[in-house]
């Protein structure tokens, strides 16, 4: 889903999976869900590892712990999303991205049928947006149903394969990904060389106009008679 902000992306999300109650509609589902919000603060130093493995509680009974296929389930899910490394930082020392990583760990280990996501990668470096559209890219191939939203249209044209583009004025248009782009597909990897390139001219930089036809401005001495010094 892509839009402006405040046309109500997050607060669909948050119908989609309970959190809130719609005024008017109803909202259907009987599969699992895992929902990846935009944020997190975690008033506890729980270790990364503890906040993947609180994926898995729904697996659990009332009072059981995890057990070893839960932690290795927990571990799979943080060396997906790159964070293996840091299974034992505590989670509040983490940086914005790095949480937002562990969040999406979190709800990988849940097993879910579907994965809901608030604009996952908005606190993430270009390295690790790649590496994220790829692995949902691939949970998606995998037969996982995923839903998102996101601010970069090139995101959508990367991964997926229906877009929901809400307007300013309160419509939204369905269709294929190709829909949120400004250029025809054919044109999409397509690019212009640059101008120096090209052999153009730069209009940041304009050639200096040819002198007029005529003499020049400053002639050149005259030449001294022969056998003079």
């Amino acid at each position: 889903m892509l839009g402006p902000n405040g046309r109500g992306k997050s607060t669909l999300l948050r119908c989609a999976v309970g959190l809130l109650t719609p005024r008017e509609g109803r909202m259907r589902g009987t599969e699992s869900t895992a929902h990846v919000p935009q944020s997190h603060r975690s008033t506890f130093a729980y270790d990364v590892l503890d906040m993947a493995l609180m994926g898995r509680s729904r697996r659990l009974g009332m009072f059981a712990a995890p057990g070893r296929l839960d932690v290795a389930a927990a571990r799979d899910a943080l060396e997906q999303v790159g964070m293996a490394e840091l299974a034992e930082r505590p989670f509040t020392t983490l940086s914005g991205g790095e949480r937002q990583l562990v969040l999406i760990a979190r709800a990988i280990a849940a097993e879910p049928a579907h994965l809901v996501l608030d604009e996952p990668a908005s606190a993430l470096d270009l390295n690790n947006q790649a590496r994220l559209l790829e692995l949902l890219r691939r949970l998606a191939d995998g037969g996982l149903g995923i839903v998102m939203t996101t601010h970069h249209p090139d995101h959508a044209l990367e991964i997926a394969d229906t877009v929901v583009l809400m307007q300013a004025d309160a419509t939204a248009t369905v269709g294929p990904p190709t829909i949120c782009s400004p250029t025809p597909p054919s044109a999409r990897s397509t690019r212009s060389a640059p101008a120096a390139c090209t052999g153009t001219t730069s209009t940041a930089h304009p050639a200096a106009p040819s002198s007029p036809a005529g003499p020049p401005r400053h002639p050149p001495p005259p030449t001294a008679p022969a056998g003079t010094r």
